[in-house]
């Protein structure tokens, strides 16, 4: 699935302006992350040199914030995904640095987004099997 961004004509007035190579550039390394720069710039259709140097604009300018590799939970014994709703019993700032330390501290919690509504929190979990304490 690619960014949103990349399909979209009209930019937010602040955002990076981006043209047909560029969102190309960034397609193909959301696809390929690892592709050389030689089959990127045959990829985008451009030679190497300006393929490169509008990659390491879009880099510096903050676009292109990384790379990452990716893996498989399942293949990795963690077939198992849950989405958890949580509500917090208080707001203080101790609280939700406590709150945020414990989650770091659990390595199958992969993501954790503050929310606005009944919940306070929704977390991705791993998990081995859905008897796991």
């Amino acid at each position: 699935m690619l960014f949103s961004i990349l399909c979209v004509k009209g930019l937010m007035p602040d955002a990076l302006p981006l043209d047909h190579f560029d969102r190309k550039i960034l397609a193909t390394l959301q696809v390929q992350p690892s592709i050389t720069m030689s089959e990127l710039a045959d990829t985008v259709g451009l030679s190497q040199t300006p393929c490169w140097r509008r990659m390491k604009q879009m880099e510096n300018a903050g676009a292109i914030a990384g790379r990452a590799v990716l893996l498989d939970p399942q293949l990795l014994g963690y077939p198992i995904n849950v989405f958890a709703h949580l509500r917090i019993g208080k707001h203080d700032e101790d609280a939700l640095e406590a709150f945020e330390a414990d989650v770091r501290s659990h390595p199958e919690i992969v993501e954790c987004f503050s929310m606005s509504g009944e919940s306070d929190y929704t977390m991705r979990i791993l998990a081995r099997s859905v008897n796991q304490r």
